[in-house]
Parts: C-alpha cells; structure tokens; sequence
C-alpha cells in the first residue's frame, strides 16, 4: 500500500513539473542529476519538492488504506498543488536554475522569420517558420 501510494503521489508531481518545463519552453530530456531518461529534468526539478510536499500526502493516505488510493492521492495532490501554488513556483524556478550559469535565455533573432529544419531518422522533412520579436 506505501509504496502504491508514494508511486501515485510521485507521478502527479512528475505530471505538473513536465507541463511547468514545457510551457517554459525547454525539454523535459536534459538533465543535470538524473539523465538518459526523456524526462530527466522532471525528475532533477521534482526531487526538490518531492520530500516536503507529496511525500508527506503518501504516507498519510497509506496510513487511512483507502479502498483506491490513487485517486486519494490525485485528488489530494491537486489540492494541496493548489494551495501551495506549485505551478507558479515551479517556472521562476526553472528559470533561475537554468541561469545559474550566467547564460541568458535563447531568443529567436528579432524582426527575422528563420526556417527551423526538421530532421527525422536522418532524413529531412519539413521545416518550420518562427517569426522573430
């Protein structure tokens, strides 16, 4: 029961961080602590909020034994995620993790289309515009 819970409670947090990343812009696939895995830097950013905040909701509800306690655990994570305000934490986090090498963020080049190209199994394919600005 424990561990369904902790596993349940770990994927709703993998699940905000991973739209956090994306809606920043960046790859769930680099990483810094965790790597060769496509969400790598889900699990790098996660693991800071891992032990204070679902950690907790697991071993609280594997404590009641809910008859299904994964959905506990995601109603539960949604609330207390709410609360706490996790997603408006998580992308000024991002970013300051991200520029703590100095490295200002990427920018595309101003009043410039580019042709991005797109390339599959070695082969190219498509390309796409980006407008600049």
């Amino acid at each position: 029961m424990t561990n369904r819970c902790i596993s349940a409670a770990n994927h709703c947090l993998y699940g905000i961080t991973e739209a956090a990343i994306l809606a920043a812009g960046y790859s769930p696939a680099i990483a810094f602590i965790h790597s060769g895995a496509p969400l790598s830097f889900v699990y790098d950013i996660a693991d800071l909020f891992k032990f204070q905040l679902v950690t907790p909701i697991a071993f609280q509800t594997a404590k009641k034994a809910p008859s299904n306690p994964e959905r506990e655990i995601r109603h539960t994570c949604r609330s207390v995620f709410r609360e706490a305000r996790v997603m408006q934490k998580l992308i000024p986090l991002i970013e300051e993790m991200l520029a703590a090498g100095g490295e200002s963020k990427p920018t595309l080049s101003e009043g410039k289309n580019r042709r991005i190209p797109i390339e599959f199994d070695g082969v190219k394919s498509v390309s796409l515009m980006t407008e600049g600005g």
